[in-house]
């Protein structure tokens, strides 16, 4: 009898699946149900002996440096259904919207724009500089920014530890 509720057990069973990663060199992906990017922890090094600086190990360095809070989550409506969006970076007055100096970050403008217009913060881009050169996409960003009348950083690891505030 046991052996047959075993049985039973098996076949009904739905295994159990494990996110399946994809994500690029920065730890980050697309997130297809939301159609928002995300990164995960700040992984590991082992063969440098160090953490690796993604796009979330600077962004938990500036929250900090600014007490902001990280990844708040804003609901939103639109003509067929609803969805979220999540904010990097989001304090009193600010929404701010974090990038690594690499093509992921070609959508952060967009991001602060449409997180300000939830919540009737105001817009901040920061580009967090990992090689000390303004590359094709910080470049991109910041003349976008330019444009759209919205605060733009470029800021790497030392930057951030020494930032004076956003205002």
């Amino acid at each position: 009898m046991t052996r047959i509720l075993t049985l039973i057990a098996l076949l009904f069973a739905t295994p159990a699946l494990s996110h399946g990663g994809r994500t690029n060199a920065e730890g980050c992906h697309n997130e297809r149900a939301t159609g928002g990017y995300h990164c995960h922890s700040p992984k590991s090094n082992s063969s440098l002996g160090s953490k690796f600086k993604n796009e979330a190990f600077f962004n938990t360095l500036l929250a900090n440096k600014l007490l902001g809070q990280e990844e708040t989550r804003h609901n939103y409506s639109y003509s067929t259904g609803s969805s979220f969006i999540r904010v990097d970076i989001e304090t009193d007055d600010f929404v701010i919207e974090g990038g690594l100096d690499k093509r992921s970050s070609l959508d952060s403008l967009q991001q602060a724009l449409f997180a300000a217009q939830l919540t009737g913060k105001t817009p901040v881009v920061v580009i967090y500089d990992t090689d000390g050169e303004e590359g094709r996409f910080e470049f991109r960003v910041k003349i976008a920014a330019k444009a759209a009348g919205v605060k733009y950083f470029n800021l790497s690891e030392k930057n951030i530890l020494d930032f004076n505030g956003l205002k």
